[in-house]
């Protein structure tokens, strides 16, 4: 850039840099909860999720990556997924959300042989 000052002396001209940078973190949308049964059989669930979009003021939002990620095997319970992007000029944002797996299956009893048992003769007391 160019400046130039001017008064009754004469004029200057002077030339400097000017530097913008990008410091604003990049925008994910927002993300509801997961909620799931187990899996027949297991005590948790394999989960598959749509991830958030990511939206920046300057061209570059990086690609949204989640831990765990999706298809992952979520046990009874809540587990927090966390989001992360990063845009073009490192800034970085996260986001969180929760699969919530709940056990939904009865438990199974096998089956037990009957059981007999005579009595012991020392125990049976006369009245």
């Amino acid at each position: 850039m160019t400046a130039t000052a001017t008064n009754s002396c004469g004029t200057t001209d002077c030339s400097f840099t000017v530097t913008v940078n990008d410091t604003e973190k990049p925008v994910l949308s927002a993300h509801a909860d997961v909620p799931r049964t187990n899996d027949a059989g297991q005590c948790g669930a394999a989960v598959s999720f749509t991830l958030p979009t990511a939206t920046d003021n300057c061209p570059g939002a990086g690609a949204v990556t989640s831990s765990p990620v999706s298809g992952s095997v979520f046990p009874v319970g809540t587990t927090a997924v966390i989001c992360t992007v990063t845009d073009a000029h490192g800034n970085t944002q996260t986001s969180t959300f929760n699969v919530i797996v709940t056990d939904t299956e009865r438990p199974v009893l096998s089956a037990h042989a009957d059981i007999a048992k005579n009595n012991d003769p020392a125990s049976v007391r006369p009245w």
